[in-house]
């Protein structure tokens, strides 16, 4: 049978359909491929420009943060033969350092000490980019050139005897240089003489901390002060927070006049070199009024003090001081009570507020807030007196309840004296417990 020419034409037919068909179908993957790909590249540039950024936004707050980096201390070879590296006496450096800052208690903000091993580096990996490299390229551009410690150990005799080591130390701030030491190590322990050596290392990279420390912590009030007038008198960056310490050993010496006059230079100078709402020189001049009974002016500096700080109980417990002593004892009451929610650990406001209680003749929750000062300050010997001066008042109010309220009241506060009540208050309470037995 000769070819059926319909079958053939419908085979001819569908032979090029069945190409085209083929070529649409590559060229739907192609073009999935082609998109996949360029989503990829698009993808791949996100994260690549996410991370320059980030490293970016890491290099500025490091911009930002004015570090003081203690490098790699040099050792001498016999040093290093006994197992001692540059890294481990750069963190002894930076450990003492870091007490001195915590021990002085100030309420400035410390320097930030970055040790040799606590340096790190992130590098982007698409453009090779490094934080470090890229902080340094900043603060060069910025003229913020970070504060540099470096140095090295070196022997005073042919054996590198303890005795006989000496720490050389250098320290770099932008163009300036100054050498510090302290001599050889002689009767010191090692950890002595590098806290000896941060004090001196500190009186140059963050001399405030250091006036604070020496005044308050370290007991030696005088040399803090010579540290902070010298502070006053360069003009320094920390010389608001020198003025202030200044006005505060006037204050410790009973002249209050003259503390006064610090206070407010403090203030003076807080508005050249900051800090912004400098809310302490307000706190002191406001005790310092107070000592000299100039109660209504001190309400005005405690008020001033708090809008500038609220979150500080001190000056809260300042001015329920005054307002006491203006026979304000209700709002005096109020101040207390905040000075006790921001520190509940402040044993002064708890003792006023026992004082204002007790004024008003509330006796009863006078001797709560007493107890509560006693318990949490009892070098304080004067919680403990008031506690006795109420707790004989509130006896003697209803002498029909007087047993029953020595019972509740007199035995706990004996218990808690241990021997140590004022003479005066510790006779009656007694003849008291004799009466009623």
């Amino acid at each position: 049978m000769a070819d059926d020419p319909i079958a053939q034409a419908s085979e001819d037919a569908d032979t090029p359909a069945t190409e085209e068909g083929r070529q649409a179908k590559t060229s739907r993957w192609q073009r999935f491929a082609d998109r996949l790909a360029s989503l990829r590249k698009v993808t791949v540039d996100a994260l690549v420009l996410v991370s320059v950024l980030a490293l970016v936004a890491f290099a500025v707050v490091d911009l930002m943060r004015d570090r003081i980096v203690i490098e790699e201390i040099a050792l001498p070879e016999a040093l290093q033969e006994q197992g001692f590296t540059g890294v481990v006496a750069a963190n002894w450096l930076w450990d003492a350092m870091l007490k001195i800052q915590e021990d002085s208690g100030t309420r400035k903000e410390h320097a930030s000490l970055l040790g040799a091993s606590r340096q790190f580096d992130l590098v982007e990996p698409g453009s090779g980019v490094s934080l470090q490299a890229l902080s340094a390229m900043l603060r060069g551009l910025f003229g913020r050139d970070r504060t540099r410690i470096a140095g090295e150990v070196i022997c005073g005799d042919p054996k590198c005897s303890r005795e006989m080591l000496s720490l050389h130390l250098r320290v770099f701030s932008g163009a300036r240089m100054r050498p510090i030491g302290i001599g050889p190590v002689n009767g010191r322990t090692i950890a002595g003489y590098f806290a000896d050596t941060a004090l001196e290392v500190m009186k140059e990279v963050d001399p405030y901390t250091a006036a604070w420390y020496l005044y308050d912590a370290a007991g030696a009030h005088d040399a803090g002060v010579i540290i902070a007038r010298n502070l006053v008198k360069e003009d320094h960056p920390q010389s608001a927070w020198a003025a202030n310490l200044i006005g505060n050993a006037a204050r410790r010496d009973g002249r209050d006049e003259a503390a006064i006059e610090w206070y407010e230079r403090a203030l003076t100078l807080s508005e050249e070199h900051g800090p912004p709402d400098f809310a302490l020189p307000y706190n002191g001049w406001g005790n310092a009024l107070n000592e000299l009974r100039r109660h209504e002016e001190a309400t005005q500096k405690f008020q001033q003090a708090t809008e500038l700080d609220p979150s500080d109980a001190y000056p809260w417990n300042g001015w329920g001081n005054s307002l006491g002593a203006l026979g304000r004892q209700a709002e005096a009451i109020e101040k207390y009570r905040q000075a006790t929610e921001l520190d509940q650990d402040f044993a002064h406001p708890l003792n006023g507020w026992g004082n204002n209680l007790s004024a008003l003749g509330r006796h009863e929750e006078a001797i709560e807030k007493y107890r509560r000062a006693a318990e949490l300050d009892p070098s304080d010997a004067m919680p403990l007196e008031n506690w006795g001066i109420s707790l004989l008042r509130f006896l003697r109010e209803n002498e029909s309840k007087m047993c029953a309220r020595f019972s509740e009241f007199g035995v706990p506060y004996l218990n808690a004296a241990g021997g140590t009540a004022p003479d005066g208050i510790a006779r009656t309470l007694e003849e008291v417990a004799a009466w009623c037995r």
